[in-house]
């Protein structure tokens, strides 16, 4: 079987193999196509051109005796034992189900900078896997017979990032650098080598979280401003980076930018200072604003009771633990608190006993209100 036929289960689902031994070949396979170029991914393999076979160490006398009888060794055999061979000998100029299985997964005309990035990093993922030493030869053919209208324009693409990806790994782990003055350098690097704005639709998605990241610090630092204005202040900053605002976030992303909101010191200091009624309207109006439905919000006010609730009642314990210890010794002060414990918190009570006798107290940490 050639082994390019293996890469549309490559790139989609393993359960579609036909046979439990070509799911064990396309193993190691798949590992590094989902990986995708991670740290300490060689880089230097983009700039690679020409025909740099290397060692044969890794081939069995059986196709070694294969290869001195003329025969090509199956492409399975080759995956297995590592050998190395020419690609050009089984990657011809014309390979339909590569090229279906390109414009399957990523369409017949790659219009958008960031897919073309994700089209060009699998892909070469997978080249650099099969054909060490070759992956450029390899990855040139293929996107010519693939996109031969925006071959050159993929090609040209294609060494920008392996030229980026060599500038980053050279830099190491940037010491001596801030976190602003490292990303101020990446993105000076990005620029210079993509243009400002190829840089800023390949790297879209780093921008928003960016700008929402930077939004949250400032919060943080506003003063005399009221819980309502911070909100608002939010709400801006998504506006900025999504086109229809908070209606366009998803549900995780969501959940993630309420809960470093609600996190911050000025918001929490907001909330305390207020009444539970006014709190709980804060609330409600904060999980609104961010693009919750009615059902969710109902969901939290309830978990909101529950949490006042539990955390009163823990203050009451530690008072009336307290007395009890004051009051008792020996065998009947323990079992005063079992009986306590179980009287305010049943099965859970001998956990925070545990953790009292530790010196952990759940009900002395920072209370976060609409987290914990």
């Amino acid at each position: 079987m050639h082994i390019l036929k293996n890469l549309r289960r490559f790139f989609f689902a393993p359960a579609r193999l036909g046979a439990m031994a070509s799911l064990l070949i396309l193993l190691p396979v798949l590992y590094m196509v989902l990986k995708g170029p991670q740290e300490g991914w060689d880089v230097s393999d983009w700039l690679i051109v020409g025909n740099e076979k290397q060692s044969d160490s890794g081939t069995t006398e059986e196709v070694q005796a294969e290869a001195r009888e003329g025969q090509t060794a199956e492409a399975e055999t080759v995956a297995i034992i590592g050998r190395q061979v020419s690609f050009s000998k089984l990657i011809p100029d014309q390979d339909v189900q590569l090229i279906s299985t390109l414009h399957d997964y990523f369409g017949v005309d790659i219009v958008e900078l960031d897919r073309q990035v994700e089209m060009l990093d699998k892909l070469f993922a997978y080249l650099k896997h099969q054909y060490p030493g070759e992956s450029w030869d390899a990855l040139e053919a293929i996107i010519r017979s693939a996109y031969p209208a925006r071959a050159e324009e993929l090609l040209d693409l294609a060494k920008k990032l392996g030229e980026y990806r060599q500038w980053f790994e050279d830099q190491q782990d940037f010491s001596g650098f801030s976190g602003p003055e490292r990303r101020e350098l990446i993105w000076q690097m990005r620029m210079e080598i993509f243009g400002v704005e190829a840089a800023e639709e390949i790297w879209n998605h780093e921008l928003r979280n960016e700008t929402i990241t930077d939004a949250m610090k400032r919060i943080g630092q506003l003063e005399g401003t009221s819980l309502h204005e911070k909100m608002d202040y939010l709400l801006e900053s998504i506006d900025s980076v999504y086109d229809e605002g908070v209606d366009l976030i998803g549900e995780d992303l969501r959940l993630s930018l309420l809960n470093v909101f609600l996190g911050l010191d000025g918001v929490q200091v907001d909330l305390h200072a207020a009444s539970a009624a006014e709190r709980a309207d804060s609330l409600l109006e904060l999980r609104r604003a961010i693009g919750y439905d009615d059902a969710a919000i109902s969901r939290l006010t309830e978990l909101d009771v529950i949490r006042d609730e539990r955390w009163s009642a823990g203050q009451q314990y530690l008072q009336e633990r307290q007395r009890i210890v004051a009051d008792y010794q020996g065998a009947e002060q323990t079992q005063q608190l079992k009986q306590l414990g179980r009287d305010y918190f049943g099965d859970e009570a001998g956990t925070i006993e545990a953790e009292l006798q530790a010196g952990f107290n759940r009900f002395e940490q920072k209370r976060v209100f609409g987290k914990n």
